[in-house]
C-alpha cells in the first residue's frame, strides 16, 4: 500500500522566524559583502525609505540597483556591522511586515579624527510569500541617534577604491532607463534638491549619510 505525504504548512512561530531571519539575512549579507546573496532577498519592486537621514523622496529600485548602490556605498569602509534585534512581526496570509532595532557602525582609518561613526534606530520591512520564500518589498529606516566620527562617511566616499580612473569621485546613478556616471562635489548642498533626492539612495541605503 503506497502512501502520500504532503509537506506540513509551517507554523505561525515558524513563519515568523523565517520572515525576521529574512531581514536579518539583509544587514548581514550587506557586511559580509555577499552581494549575490543580498540580491535574491528582494522582490522584483522595493520601496526604500531611508528619508530620515537627509530628507529627500524614497525610491523604488530592483534587487541589483540595490546591489549596485550598497556595493558602492560600503565599498568605501574597512568594515561594516549592522546589528538587528527586538524582532517583532506581523503576519496576515502571504504578506508579513517586521519591525526591529539596529545599530550600524562602520569603520575607516583616517589620518584626522576617530575611525568609527555609529548610528542606531529602527527599521520596518515589508515581504510577500513568493514560491514559498519571503521577498522584502518595502524597507523604511528610521534614525534616532548618531555617534562618533560624522565626517567618516564623506571620507569613506573619497576612498580610492570608490574614484573613476581619472581621479575624479563618482557614483553611478539607477534610473529605470538607464545609469549615468556623476561627479559628485564636495559640498553636497550645492546640488539641486531633485538630483540630491536620487544619490542619496547610495548613501541612505547602507545607512551611511553624506
Amino acid at each position: 500500500m503506497s502512501e502520500s505525504f504532503e509537506a506540513a504548512a509551517p507554523s505561525p512561530a515558524e513563519t515568523r522566524i523565517e520572515v525576521a531571519e529574512t531581514c536579518t539575512r539583509m544587514a548581514v549579507h550587506a557586511d559580509r559583502r555577499e552581494w549575490g546573496s543580498l540580491r535574491r532577498l528582494f522582490a522584483d519592486d522595493v520601496l526604500l525609505d531611508y528619508t530620515s537621514l537627509n530628507g529627500g523622496e524614497p525610491v523604488r529600485l530592483t534587487p541589483q540597483e540595490i546591489v549596485d548602490a550598497w556595493s558602492a556605498t560600503l565599498g568605501g569602509y574597512d568594515a561594516t556591522q549592522h546589528l538587528i534585534a527586538n524582532h517583532l512581526v506581523e503576519v496576515e496570509g502571504d504578506r508579513a511586515v517586521c519591525t526591529a532595532s539596529f545599530q550600524a557602525t562602520h569603520r575607516l582609518t583616517t589620518p584626522h579624527g576617530a575611525p568609527l561613526w555609529t548610528l542606531g534606530g529602527d527599521y520596518r520591512w515589508e515581504s510577500a510569500r513568493t514560491g514559498g520564500r519571503w521577498l522584502i518589498n518595502s524597507v523604511v529606516m528610521t534614525a534616532t541617534w548618531g555617534d562618533g566620527n560624522k565626517d567618516l562617511p564623506a571620507q569613506a566616499a573619497r576612498c580610492p577604491r570608490l574614484t573613476s580612473g581619472g581621479g575624479a569621485r563618482a557614483v553611478r546613478v539607477p534610473s529605470l532607463h538607464r545609469a549615468r556616471v556623476l561627479p559628485l562635489p564636495a559640498d553636497m548642498s550645492a546640488v539641486a534638491p531633485d538630483l540630491r533626492s536620487r544619490l542619496h539612495i547610495y548613501t541612505n541605503v547602507s545607512g551611511v549619510p553624506w
